[in-house]
């Protein structure tokens, strides 16, 4: 990155990531390998992926439930070692999901790692450290965002219920026809997701269960990352 023409709200940004990449050590968490800096430039040396979770998904349409559950677990995984640590991710999404490569089964072809920090923050427990800036993508943003309510780690949680639908049956939980935001934003705050499709005919009451938990439209009820770790759902076949 250029510094002189990055900005300092940029900069800030980048250096927020960086401090991020530099503490946390997890599978399924990109892994920053080097980091050069000059007078004018950064230079950050990333593990080496093999494109992005978006590209499986555009291929396939969909993942089957098997599949779905070993990116769901892995993601899961992450999401609460980096909540465990106070880092609240804020842009979960397909893109932000790399393919890596799992140094014990080469076979293994979803082994995830979550990427771009760059709007990720530090905080601490309580509510007088909730956070505040709206922040994300539209189609994975949580309820409490949308209403500009001060929100917490569980907007992950959020993203990962939206993953889940979408990786199990290739649909958005909440989509506007119109390509309206407005319309999407009432969808994603007054609508459930649609579960009586044929789409999901043959998918699992806890699959279908995990999800619901994870699109409840209030935080405080909504299941926590480490908690679906013990979902029944994701602890079939469980290593």
């Amino acid at each position: 990155m250029n510094k002189s023409k990055a900005g300092q709200s940029r900069l800030q940004q980048l250096q927020r990531e960086i401090n991020i990449l530099k503490s946390v050590h997890h599978d399924h968490i990109i892994h920053l390998e080097q980091l050069f800096e000059t007078p004018n430039k950064y230079f950050l040396v990333m593990e080496r992926c093999n494109g992005e979770l978006y590209d499986v998904f555009i291929k396939e349409k969909h993942l089957s439930e098997e599949e779905t559950r070993i990116v769901v677990r892995r993601l899961a995984d992450a999401v609460a070692y980096l909540h465990k640590s106070d880092i609240v991710h804020r842009d979960i999404k397909l893109e932000n999901i790399l393919m890596g490569t799992n140094p014990e089964d080469p076979n293994d072809h979803l082994y995830i790692k979550l990427t771009d920090f760059g709007l990720s923050a530090v905080k601490s427990n309580g509510m007088e450290n909730m956070l505040n800036d709206c922040c994300g993508s539209l189609q994975y943003m949580a309820p409490e965002i949308i209403e500009s309510r001060p929100y917490s780690q569980q907007c992950d949680v959020w993203s990962i219920g939206v993953l889940d639908y979408l990786l199990l049956c290739g649909l958005w939980p909440f989509y506007s026809e119109n390509q309206c935001e407005q319309e999407l934003c009432h969808l994603i705050l007054t609508e459930e997701p649609n579960f009586s499709g044929w789409q999901w005919e043959n998918t699992s009451r806890a699959a279908i269960h995990l999800i619901q938990k994870m699109l409840d439209k209030n935080p405080a009820f909504r299941i926590t990352a480490a908690e679906i770790l013990n979902h029944p759902w994701i602890k079939v076949n469980s290593p």
